[in-house]
């Protein structure tokens, strides 16, 4: 019986059609940076955004993380979000720093 089943699911699978997930655009990653950016309530204005998203690997999980960088950053400094402090964040994640 097991065998049966198993055979009809990896026949059904074979039937699927295959979907290729690319990575996101320049929109979607920004959307991402305000979504994690509200999640945490941190002020941020566009130019931040804007600055972030063209230094940032386009993916998902580094939007992720370097909100997240820069939140722990900012509270550990006590200063505010700002380019500067975000150039450093991403460059210490890059391994540049």
């Amino acid at each position: 019986e097991f065998r049966r089943v198993l055979f009809r699911s990896l026949s059904r699978l074979r039937r699927a059609p295959a979907v290729e997930i690319a990575a996101p655009d320049d929109a979607l990653v920004r959307a991402v940076l305000v979504k994690h950016f509200v999640d945490r309530q941190l002020a941020i204005d566009t130019g931040l955004i804007e600055y972030i998203a063209v230094r940032i690997e386009r993916s998902l999980d580094a939007a992720r993380a370097v909100v997240e960088a820069l939140d722990k950053e900012a509270l550990a400094l006590g200063r505010r979000l700002t380019k500067p402090l975000a150039g450093e964040v991403i460059r210490r994640l890059r391994g540049d720093a």
